[in-house]
């Protein structure tokens, strides 16, 4: 396990599964490791970071495949990898007994670089917004850090990792069937930022151009300024 392994785990964590496909024509099961994404928000996260780490680490390319008018992308990855994942205790088949290695968590660079995995797959970063009174026009003037996943466990130890590090997030919340972790506080949002290094572009561009939004407007302090 390394740094850029850790990532692949928490990727495939978010967006990924193990499967095993019959394949009757060679009288076995084939087994695929297997991540599905948005096309416009993960093509370039899939193309320029996972498969680079697929190649370094085990030699193979794998499959990336658009789906144009379902603006999805798959990325099928072979055995070696389904091997190494299910050996480190990733599940085959639903995820709901899924969890982060307690090799990843023992090691703090290990740690971040699963959450930064996770979030750059299955996190979103958003505005939210505030009224001065009721009917007043929406003020979007603050930002909002979300994981959603549907194991319970994971997200616990999101929060555990995020806690060790001082990043400040919210009590963890049912929504159907998932479990939903948020940071609302805007300086820990920054810590996120700065310390969990999120590596898919459309995340970090969302949030320079919230921020450079926000500033626009004048509803955060500019440099120089006080709070």
């Amino acid at each position: 396990m390394n740094v850029r392994l850790a990532e692949l785990f928490g990727a495939m964590m978010g967006d990924g599964c193990l499967s095993l496909i019959n394949n009757k024509s060679e009288n076995r099961k084939r087994k695929i490791a297997l991540l599905t994404g948005h096309l416009k928000h993960d093509y370039n996260y899939y193309t320029r970071v996972i498969q680079p780490i697929v190649k370094e680490n085990f030699k193979i390319n794998g499959y990336i495949k658009k789906r144009e008018k379902r603006n999805c992308i798959y990325y099928e990855i072979g055995g070696v990898v389904f091997d190494f994942l299910n050996n480190e205790g990733f599940p085959i088949g639903l995820k709901t007994k899924l969890f982060i290695p307690q090799k990843i968590l023992r090691k703090r660079q290990l740690a971040r670089a699963c959450v930064r995995g996770i979030f750059n797959t299955a996190g979103t970063i958003y505005r939210r917004y505030r009224k001065k009174y009721n009917k007043h026009p929406k003020i979007y003037n603050y930002q909002v850090i979300q994981f959603k996943l549907n194991s319970k466990r994971t997200i616990k130890q999101i929060k555990g990792v995020l806690d060790r590090i001082n990043i400040n997030s919210n009590r963890i919340i049912r929504d159907k069937k998932s479990y939903v972790l948020r940071i609302t506080d805007q300086t820990g949002i920054k810590k996120f930022m700065e310390k969990i290094r999120p590596s898919n572009n459309y995340h970090v561009e969302r949030y320079i151009n919230h921020i450079s939004d926000i500033s626009d407007k004048g509803l955060v302090a500019q440099p120089g300024q006080s709070t």
